[in-house]
Parts: structure tokens; C-alpha cells; sequence
């Protein structure tokens, strides 16, 4: 009996680079796979016959392999969202298992996926299914999780935290007075800098950063007027 396991959300712990998925940055969050935690090994182990069914994009097969071979033992088929297939979730997990692998309800002990949407289509199509909702987040895996989102981040800020200082010291080379930074344009005006300091780390093509450093401009023009 087969058992079919979702892969991120249900074995790979994909939370820390979710944020890229929901920014439409498609790229970026398939670049860290890699960093990915492993979750459910215990219904893994449990298993009979495994099968990954993923929407990856095959390009990615290569990198999910070796990322699954480190964390889980045992033989598996992997299943992946084929070149220039745009279908939903639902519809193209299920494709994947009927036509694709060519394996009947009868022939399934349970499919797993965190997506309500894809567990009923599956029970559609006569599968039986189960919802796995990601687990839930103890101190060492926030610690893990906010680890590997340093990580990510460092690599494209990198330490640009320690150059903020040296910034300050040569726009103001008398000292910043207690008045000054006790101002709402004080604060706007250091996350301009650290953002300045983020477009130049990223060689003037970071557009979330100068983006940013325009919105931040406007609300101090705001506060200035006002104040006028």
C-alpha cells in the first residue's frame, strides 16, 4: 500500500521562506530548499511504500532528491509539476497520482497534504486523504527557524547592520543631540539609511530597498509639513 506525502509544509518545514511564496518571488523560494527542516519522520518511517507528490517544478528535482535522501530514509517516487504545467494544486496532484503513476484508490493507504483544497480533491477522486497541518513551533525550532532566516537575509544585506554607526558619524560629525533623535523624522530618517546601505550592498539593485527609502521620504515630508 502506497502512502503519498506533500512535500513542503508535510516533510519539509518551508515556514521560514514562506513569505517569499506569498510575494509571487517563485525563484527565491525554490533557491533555499535546501535550508528547509525535515517534519513527519515518523510517518515516513511508518510508511510501506512512499511517494512524494510536489509541485515543484521539476527543474527542481535534483536538489529536492538530495535534500530528501539527507533527511529521510528509505526508497520513495517523486512526483513533480511538470515543465510548463500551470494547473492549481488540486488538479494536478491528482492528475499526478491517477494518470501519471497510474495507482488506484484501492491501492493507497492515505495521502497526506497541509492544503484542505487538495485533500478533498483527493477524496474526490476516491482517495483516502488526510489534512497534516504544519506543527506546531517550539523554542529550539523558532530558534532554527530564525537561524535560517538570518541566513537568507545576511546573504543579501549582509553585515549591513555595522555600517549604519560609521554612516551617522559622517553625516553628523558633532554628535547627535537627545532632541534630535527623541523626533518621528529621526527614526524614518535611520531606516532611510539602512536602507541606502541595502541598495548599496546589493550593487543599486535591491528595488524593495529604494522603494522603501522613497516611502520613508514622503512621511518625513509629511511630518515636516505639519509641523510648518
Amino acid at each position: 500500500m502506497w502512502t503519498v506525502f506533500d512535500l513542503d509544509g508535510c516533510l519539509s518545514d518551508d515556514r521560514h521562506r514562506r513569505h517569499l511564496l506569498r510575494a509571487g518571488k517563485y525563484a527565491e523560494y525554490h533557491a533555499l530548499l535546501g535550508t528547509d527542516h525535515p517534519m513527519n519522520r515518523d510517518l515516513w518511517a511508518r510508511a510501506q511504500r512512499r511517494m512524494v507528490i510536489t509541485t515543484r517544478p521539476e527543474r527542481y528535482r535534483s536538489d529536492t532528491l538530495g535534500w530528501l535522501r539527507r533527511h529521510f530514509r528509505g526508497d520513495f517516487d517523486l512526483l513533480m509539476r511538470p515543465a510548463g504545467d500551470a494547473r492549481g494544486s488540486p488538479e494536478l496532484k491528482v492528475d499526478l497520482l491517477c494518470r501519471v503513476a497510474d495507482v488506484d484508490p484501492e491501492d493507497v493507504d492515505v495521502c497526506y497534504d497541509d492544503r484542505e483544497d487538495v485533500v478533498v480533491a483527493y477524496r474526490q477522486a476516491g482517495y483516502n486523504a488526510s489534512l497534516l497541518p504544519s506543527s506546531s513551533s517550539g523554542v529550539p525550532e523558532i530558534l532554527e527557524q530564525m537561524a535560517a532566516t538570518f541566513r537568507e537575509r545576511n546573504g543579501i544585506y549582509r553585515d549591513n547592520y555595522k555600517r549604519i554607526p560609521s554612516v551617522v558619524g559622517a553625516l553628523f560629525p558633532s554628535g547627535v543631540s537627545g532632541e534630535l533623535v527623541m523626533r518621528p523624522e529621526w527614526h524614518l530618517f535611520e531606516l532611510i539609511l539602512v536602507k541606502l546601505a541595502r541598495f548599496a550592498n546589493a550593487e543599486l539593485s535591491h528595488v524593495d530597498s529604494i522603494h522603501d527609502v522613497a516611502v520613508y521620504a514622503a512621511m518625513i515630508q509629511s511630518i515636516l509639513e505639519e509641523r510648518q
